[in-house]
């Protein structure tokens, strides 16, 4: 009876151990399929992804891009962060543009005379001190920026800047704009050599500073020159000392000095100088 009980569970232990080791394992085949095929949709979703973030930033850098100074408009009014009206811009029938620019407390520029370029607008005007000042007004949305970029004047330094709102299209000068034909005549002239060596600026009483620079010869930076129908005359001091006097008419090329009346050696009446404008904007070399 006993060797009848081992002999069954002899049999039901080889039951149990051919149930468990029946079971198929996966097959390498089997295993791969499975892999591809969830490689295969991950790769369909991924193009997507890469097409919208491609679009995105092409549109950020768009967008990002600034327009060149040269193309903005910068005529109109703008005040200083006291809100007060402190630079007027405008631009004359010649396409030439004024500026006059008011620092609280410090200094009123009101006869800026200016050019366009792809840096923005540069002018020049007159300091308290009565020399030429240098400056760059640059604009960002509505807000202009004005930087000095030379200046001999004690209280405001090269690479100073001042910051101002556009309020207006419409400019309010408070000193009244020269928009009459001796505006030609402004500027800076250079000779063969293409050396500055005219520089001609109105001031305040309607008459001309007038620097000439002869190379190898003389430099005369104190003339004072009146304007009478087409011809300035002018008188300057000499390097004798002495009063010596002159005309300029203007040219195809830009202008012709003749020295009308000099006692100096080297000097003789009736000498002619031409020069070729190069700029509406005056400049300085000497003084």
């Amino acid at each position: 009876m006993r060797r009848t009980y081992v002999v069954v569970f002899c049999m039901m232990l080889a039951l149990v151990f051919s149930a468990c080791t029946s079971k198929k394992p996966e097959t390498p085949e089997t295993t791969t399929g499975r892999t591809e095929s969830t490689t295969e949709k991950a790769s369909e979703k991924a193009p997507e992804t890469t097409e919208t973030t491609t679009e995105t930033t092409t549109e950020e850098s768009t967008t990002a891009e600034a327009k060149p100074q040269d193309v903005l408009n910068f005529v109109g009014e703008y005040s200083d962060l006291a809100d007060q009206p402190a630079l007027e811009i405008d631009k004359t029938a010649e396409g030439k543009y004024v500026v006059q620019l008011s620092i609280e407390g410090l200094a009123s520029l009101d006869d800026g005379a200016g050019e366009l370029t792809k840096d923005g607008l540069a002018f020049v005007a007159t300091d308290p001190a009565g020399n030429p000042i240098h400056a760059l007004v640059t604009l960002e949305d509505t807000k202009a920026l004005v930087t000095f970029t030379e200046s001999s004047w004690n209280l405001i330094q090269s690479g100073s800047v001042f910051e101002y709102v556009k309020t207006s299209d419409t400019p309010h000068m408070w000193s009244p704009v020269d928009d009459t034909d001796d505006a030609a005549w402004i500027g800076e002239y250079v000779d063969e050599e293409k050396t500055p060596s005219l520089e001609i600026r109105k001031r305040d009483d309607g008459k001309y500073d007038v620097q000439i620079s002869i190379t190898g010869l003389c430099v005369l930076d104190d003339g004072l020159g009146e304007l009478n129908g087409e011809e300035m005359a002018f008188a300057a001091t000499d390097p004798a000392e002495n009063t010596i006097k002159g005309t300029i008419v203007l040219t195809d090329q830009g202008a012709k000095v003749t020295f009308t009346e000099s006692e100096w050696t080297y000097l003789e009446n009736g000498t002619s100088f031409e020069y070729e404008k190069t700029s509406d904007v005056p400049g300085t070399f000497q003084g």
